[in-house]
């Protein structure tokens, strides 16, 4: 019998496809389990197992969260960005509550927050960075050094990571530290072949891998860098290599307020020159105090200086010849450094230059760009020549860096910033500081060139390698001098006339380069006796110190190849020096003392003549005593000044008096002066005898 067709539908509609309708979804099978389930969540930010009772009773430091100060470092590694990025706000808060928590825990504290310098989420790291802004401010430096290799470490490791943005962070983290710790950053770094123990090389390493001049290990390129980040790096590396090159033996002298390193290649040998740099040097109050008794300085010392003997010119021949021969790269690493640096200078500084010369493409990132290239340049060509480690090649590299930055020199001319009222301050210093260190630069380039005499320097031998341009000698000498006299440069009125301390005592290096060129010397003295210094003492002192110098350098016969002084400007400047002492007065002991030293000095080496000391005399009475025509007796500086300066005051009296003369007012006014004093029966001493 035939199957039914009711049955035969039946059975086929087990084995057919359903056809899905349009904007319908598939119907769900008759036995199918459902799984989904909802929840809900109650967020309760102060929610804590603590009563307040109980926190009262334990007397735990917490934040308002009820969270004490572990509880925190147990947030700092939970798995959520936001939470870590909570603790980091709850140690501020809980650290700036109760500073005295800083100091016991900063080993744990320290260790907990390095582990967030590679962190994944950048809001963590930037929390971070300015959580250690704060908390390293709180700390002294010699409890925070101890403690700050757990940071270096991470922060070296952070450089070399996969992702930019972390390599970025890592580096502004080594920016907060070199402003705290610097020594504990570069140490290690072995540029100038003195071997430590230290992160420094690492993080160097690693610095110079972000730029992408780093060596096959790096995984950073300067073509994905932004100018942002690239100019963080610049400055960051110039940053860290200032502090890694500023420990030189003839650099940091804690007894000259200036630097003197480039006075040491016109004495014949070190003994000659530390005895030069002690002539002027800081006389401490209880320097000429011994077990109570004062040491008293014969009158023959007065007169004529002490007596010393040179014991390095008998290995004069010796030291010439160590100092000729070539030192490899492997020797000097420095110089591996400059080779690799030198592409990135030049690449990133003709493409930033360009536009410091319109007003309208002015940018202060570029300004910053140029500004950190031009200080990494001054300062590794600056340290190799210094040290006399710079080859042909280190010369020819900055030859070449110097002939992209003239035409661009002075920077600002072309730029009109006078008609330019959005330009700040912070812009015309900063291309100030670009002139003078092209001018420092142009200077170091000199001293590839022996000769002094600037006829004879601007001409290169037949076959010689290409010398400092001429041209670049006479543009950098004509901006020193119009900048000494405070004159404008070129059409930038805009640009800063008066110089500050930082800004003259990196011009000192240019002067004494420059000083056999027309005007150079004048302008110095100039600026040394008024000018655009009278109204910064700091500058003045300076300006002083080194016009003292000058003067020094020029008498003494070790030296050679010193251009000779006009006599008859010496003596003028010379005799400003008593107003100079008087403005110096109490208020600025080491000025004062800088214009005692110079004038005793200079009697010692005979090098006054008998109008101009008779004039000196007379002009230094009113620093003792004077009487005023309506208020009487008036005391000078002097009765002011201390116990060691007043002592030095009436040495130089004393060396000036004993040449003959009409010395009976100078004498007669300091023995006013002393007679009230404790220091009467010194003077007694050193007094000289009148001649009747």
């Amino acid at each position: 019998m035939p199957k039914s067709s009711k049955k035969r539908k039946e059975k086929a509609a087990d084995f057919a496809k359903a056809k899905l309708k349009l904007g319908k979804g598939k119907k769900a099978p008759s036995n199918e389990i459902d799984t989904s389930f909802k929840a809900r969540s109650v967020a309760l930010p102060n929610q804590t197992i603590r009563t307040e009772e109980q926190v009262t009773e334990q007397g735990i430091p917490t934040t308002r969260r009820r969270l004490t100060y572990d509880d925190l470092l147990i947030h700092l590694r939970h798995y959520s960005p936001g939470t870590r990025k909570d603790a980091l706000q709850g140690l501020r808060e809980l650290l700036g509550n109760h500073q005295e928590l800083i100091i016991p825990n900063l080993g744990s504290l320290l260790d907990a927050i390095s582990k967030l310098i590679a962190d994944d989420d950048h809001s963590v790291r930037k929390s971070l960075i300015s959580f250690l802004e704060w908390v390293l401010d709180q700390i002294p430096t010699a409890t925070l050094i101890p403690h700050a290799p757990p940071l270096l470490l991470f922060a070296a490791a952070a450089l070399a990571h996969i992702s930019a943005p972390v390599r970025a962070d890592s580096v502004r983290i080594i920016s907060v530290l070199l402003a705290r710790v610097p020594h504990a950053v570069v140490s290690g770094t072995g540029l100038r072949g003195a071997k430590a123990e230290g992160p420094g090389a690492r993080i160097l390493d690693g610095l110079l891998a972000a730029l992408g001049v780093g060596d096959s290990r790096g995984v950073g390129s300067d073509q994905s860098l932004s100018n942002s980040t690239k100019s963080t790096l610049l400055a960051t590396l110039s940053m860290f290599l200032q502090h890694a090159l500023t420990i030189s033996p003839t650099f940091d002298r804690p007894d000259s307020s200036i630097p003197t390193w480039f006075f040491a290649s016109s004495f014949p040998s070190n003994t000659a020159f530390d005895s030069f740099i002690a002539l002027l040097s800081v006389r401490k109050a209880n320097g000429m105090q011994r077990k109570g008794r004062y040491v008293e300085l014969n009158k023959g010392e007065l007169m004529a200086g002490p007596m010393d003997f040179d014991l390095d010119i008998l290995d004069l021949d010796e030291t010439l010849e160590s100092n000729a021969s070539n030192k490899s790269e492997s020797e000097v690493p420095l110089l591996v450094l400059v080779s690799r640096l030198h592409p990135l200078l030049t690449a990133t500084f003709l493409d930033n230059a360009p536009q410091l010369s319109l007003p309208t493409s002015m940018t202060s990132q570029s300004l910053e760009l140029v500004l950190s290239v031009v200080e990494l340049a001054r300062l590794v060509y600056g340290a190799l020549i210094r040290d006399g480690d710079a080859n042909e090649p280190v010369f020819d590299h900055l030859t070449t860096f110097l002939g992209h930055m003239a035409p661009y020199f002075p920077f600002g001319e072309t730029a009109d910033l006078a008609n330019i009222e959005s330009i700040n301050i912070k812009t015309r210093e900063g291309l100030q500081t670009l002139n003078l260190a092209y001018a420092e630069l142009v200077s170091l380039n000199i001293s590839r060139t022996l000769p002094t005499d600037s006829a004879i320097r601007r001409r290169n031998k037949k076959g010689s390698k290409p010398r400092t341009d001429g041209q670049q000698i006479d543009e950098v000498a004509s901006y020193v001098v119009r900048t000494l006299r405070g004159e404008q440069v070129g059409s930038t009125p805009g640009l800063p006339s008066a110089l500050s301390l930082i800004a003259y005592t990196s011009l000192l290096p240019t002067l004494w380069a420059l000083r056999s060129e027309k005007d150079v010397i004048p302008a110095t003295m100039q600026h040394a006796a008024s000018g655009s210094g009278a109204g910064h003492k700091n500058v003045k002192r300076a300006a002083v110190e080194f016009m003292g110098r000058i003067i020094l350098i020029n008498s003494d016969p070790r030296c050679t190849d010193i251009p000779s002084l006009d006599n008859a400007e010496l003596m003028e400047w010379v005799l400003g020096l008593p107003r100079t002492a008087w403005e110096f007065g109490e208020k600025d002991p080491r000025g004062t003392e800088l214009v005692l030293l110079i004038l005793l000095r200079m009697n010692q080496r005979k090098l006054y003549d008998d109008p101009t000391l008779n004039a000196l005399r007379q002009r230094l009475i009113p620093f003792f005593i004077f009487d005023h025509a309506k208020r009487g007796t008036i005391t000078g500086p002097w009765t002011k000044l201390p116990d060691h300066l007043q002592r030095l005051a009436l040495d130089v009296m004393s060396g000036l008096c004993h040449d003959g003369g009409d010395v009976r007012e100078l004498t007669n006014a300091v023995d006013r002066a002393v007679a009230q004093t404790t220091l009467a029966e010194y003077w007694v001493h050193v007094r000289p005898p009148l001649k009747v």
